[in-house]
Formats: C-alpha cells, structure tokens, sequence
C-alpha cells in the first residue's frame, strides 16, 4: 500500500460527504490523508478512492474517466455545472443537473437545429438524446424508448416536453407543423393542469406517471423521412388522494385547475363591468374560500400569472377537440368538488354514533347537488349512511340502511371526490388521445417517452408515496 503515498484521493467528509487530499502515509489498514488546509486525517483504507487527473474534470461522458466511482462522478457534474453545463453522458444516459433559470439559447430553435445535422459534433443535451432515437427510428426501422427518471423537481416534465418538441420539429422538417403534431405539443400544459400540483420542493410537480408512444410513418414529400403521425398517452398512479391533502397540509398545493380557475374568478369578479359569470366559472370563488385549496388567500399577481395560465388551459382543451359543452360540465365538477370539500359533519342530537351535514356546510352541499345534477337528500345519505344487501326470511334480498360516524363520512366524502376527479382526469386523457390519432397498427415504428413519476422521502410517508418510490 506504499504506493498511495503521495497520491491525490478522495475520502469520506461528514461535512462534505466527499472530500480530497493527499495520501502522506498508508499501511494495510489505514491511510493518513492531508487536506488543502493541512489538516490530516487518519481513514480506512478501503474508504480511500484515486482522484482523476484535473484535466478530467470537464469530460462531457463519464466513461471517459480512468476512475470511476461515486466522489468521480459527484466532482464531475459540479465542475460542469458551474461552468454553465448542465447535460453530462453517462454512456447513452444523460445526466441532467437542474439549474432552477433559464439559461439563454439552451432550448431554443437554433439549439434545436444543431442536432439535426447528422454527425454535428455538439455538447451532451436532452436534444441530443432525442436525436439519437430519432435516427434509429429513421435509419434502422427500430422503435425506440426513451426512460427519464430522478427525484420531485429535477426537471422531467420540463425534459419529456423537450423530447416531444424534438420529434414534432424534426420531423416537421421546413414543412409546416401539422395538426397531431401541434395537438401533442398542446397536450402537454393540459395534462399538467389536471395532473401537476405545487409541492414543497417543485412549483409545477407531476402527481401522475405518464407514458407516451409518438407514432410515425413515412412522409410523402421526402422519400426516407419520418414525421410524427399520431400519438397515444396512457396515465397511472393518479396522486388523487393529493386533492384532499391541503386540509391537514397547508404547505401542499392542490392540482393546478383548481387553483387557475379561483383566480379566473377572480379575476372575473375585479373586472366584470356588469358582464355575467361565465358558465366554465359558476360555482368558483376565491381561494380562501375553499378547505381543499387550504382556505389561503393569494396576491394580485399569483391571480394574474394563474388566471393566464387558466386561459391556455381552455386554449389547451378546445386545440385537442373538447367543445364548449363539456368544457362547461367538466368545470362544474371541479367547482362542485371544492364545495363538497367544505362540507363539515356533526353527530345528531339523537345519535352520538351517527352523522350529519352542519347546517353551517348545507349551501356547499346544495351548491354542489344543483352543479352536478344531484338531490342533496340522496347526496347527504351517500356519505353519512352506509347500505347493505341482506337475504330475507324468504330469500329475498333487503337493502338495510345504518348510519355511520362523523370520521366515516368525512372519509366517504373525501373518497366521493377523490374519484369523481379520477374520472374527470381520466377524460381529459381521454380526450386527449382521441385528438391525436394514433393507428393500432403493431408493424407502425414508435417512441415511448416514459415519464416515471417523481420520488420522494419524507419522515412520514404515505401510501401513494411509497407506491412511487418502491
């Protein structure tokens, strides 16, 4: 183990998880490192790892390197990255480091175009692995899948959009974007607005995996060439249980639409001049109003910024073929929800056991009854009775009706509009695939874009959590 001394290494740091220094004396067990500062400090052997040359430190592929090893890695991503580099390679993995700003000219058409010159020699980027699939697809005849994974906040619903924008352009050519491929771009702030939430480390965190098969067939006018002709998009792992969670959890936002369409209202209600309500907006109010939201007001310019975003949702929905009619039901669900979110239970003078709506709650619950078509008796009893089927003395069968306790209707009222939102999600969905036309056709050449939910560990997790992350 002589042969360590001298040599420049990385070690174990509490403070730093890795740190380097000088390797000034080793026997079989343990080494004696110097730091910088001349600090020494006397480690395991096998805890000490070779440092790589500096000039390696700004390699753009990792396999480059002559060690390679966790301190090698971490040290490589962080030169890069304060050098404005984002994108290292792993091999055919891209690293991507999330700069939290925008970086000027990174996403841009001219970016885009570089990697679309064949053999361009370019930095590694997201466009670049995009690129790769693409010129399989087109050049080998194989179908391809691009997987993009890591942690609540590092960037993958921004990274999965960039891939989608990759195929439409390129494929495009200097031809003008055609219907589905503007429809798959468009897609993509929809399904946010239904699927994505704010959370306590990402303003814009997807609450459902998602993944997309980007169909394409040869183009007409460029013998050889492939253009994007239709696309699919299948969902799973619906955070539903997140539309209730702003009640016990106040530093959680609720699902983008709710939180857009209580600052159109708003809006609507600074700037009406006598204009009647709109019908997509009957049933809102402010956000303070509504336990589902967390009852927290919020400034005149989160307003405007969501009110806005709430317009290119609409813009968002009428682009992938949902007519105004069902703009205006699938509203009166999510305005109904917020009400049935405020509604408070109490147990019955004639019944400790028992429950029922607090009168202070019964025009939420009428509110949401006359939104969604419903009686409020029937609506009531749903969640505050619990029916059974028994046989008879004769064999029949007997619907028995018995109360259930505030904690069970509260419970039966939160699973009430956790599903109802399931099913207005998975119409969205819905709609968005039929807008796509994607041909069932098993000889077709595809790219999956696999957009696997983002993983988080807190102290406490929950079921959904845990599902996510294991």
């Amino acid at each position: 183990m002589a042969s360590l001394v001298g040599t420049q290494v990385w070690f174990p740091d509490q403070a730093s998880v890795w740190a380097e220094g000088i390797v000034v004396d080793c026997d079989e067990n343990e080494a004696v490192v110097r730091r910088a500062s001349g600090k020494t400090f006397t480690v395991s052997v096998t805890q000490v790892l070779r440092q790589n040359s500096p000039e390696s430190r700004r390699q753009p592929n990792l396999t480059s390197l002559q060690f390679l090893h966790e301190p090698a890695v971490m040290d490589v991503l962080q030169t890069r990255y304060r050098d404005g580099d984002i994108y290292t390679l792993c091999g055919r993995t891209l690293i991507a480091v999330n700069p939290y700003q925008d970086i000027a000219g990174l996403y841009d058409d001219k970016a885009l175009q570089q990697f679309m010159v064949e053999n361009a020699k370019v930095e590694p980027h997201v466009f670049g692995m995009a690129s790769g699939a693409f010129r399989a697809i087109t050049e080998r005849r194989v179908s391809q899948s691009i997987l993009i994974s890591g942690e609540s906040g590092a960037g993958k619903t921004e990274t999965a959009k960039l891939v989608m924008r990759y195929f439409a352009m390129a494929g495009a050519g200097n031809e003008t974007v055609t219907l589905v491929e503007r429809r798959l771009l468009e897609s993509n702030p929809l399904l946010e607005a239904f699927g994505n939430a704010p959370t306590l480390r990402n303003d814009n965190s997807s609450r459902f995996g998602k993944y997309t098969q980007i169909q394409f067939c040869p183009c007409s006018k460029r013998p050889g060439a492939l253009r994007v002709h239709g696309a699919r998009v299948q969902t799973y792992l619906l955070e539903k249980v997140r539309l209730t969670l702003a009640r016990s959890h106040h530093h959680e936002g609720n699902f983008h639409i709710f939180h857009q369409s209580c600052a159109a209202y708003c809006r609507w209600q600074d700037h009406n001049l006598g204009t009647p309500l709109p019908k997509n907006l009957q049933g809102f109010g402010s956000s303070s109003e509504f336990a589902l939201l967390g009852n927290v007001e919020i400034s005149p310019a989160q307003v405007s910024q969501e009110a806005a975003q709430f317009d290119r949702t609409l813009q968002a929905m009428k682009a992938v073929g949902i007519d105004e009619a069902e703009i205006v039901t699938v509203f009166r669900v999510l305005a109904a929800l917020l009400r049935l979110g405020n509604i408070v239970f109490v147990a019955p003078t004639t019944n400790s056991e028992g429950s029922e709506v607090c009168s202070d709650s019964m025009p939420d619950l009428l509110s949401a009854c006359q939104l969604l078509g419903l009686k409020h008796e029937r609506a009531e009893q749903s969640m505050c009775f619990r029916c059974m089927d028994v046989s008879g003395e004769r064999g029949e069968d007997e619907k028995i009706r018995s109360p259930v306790s505030v904690e069970t209707a509260c419970s039966n009222r939160d699973a009430l509009c956790r599903h109802l939102y399931g099913r207005t999600f998975g119409r969205i969905v819905q709609a968005v695939n039929c807008s796509l036309a994607f041909a069932e056709d098993k000889s077709s050449l595809f790219c999956g874009v696999l957009d696997i939910y983002g993983f988080e560990r807190f102290k406490t997790n929950s079921f959904e959590q845990l599902r996510i992350n294991f």
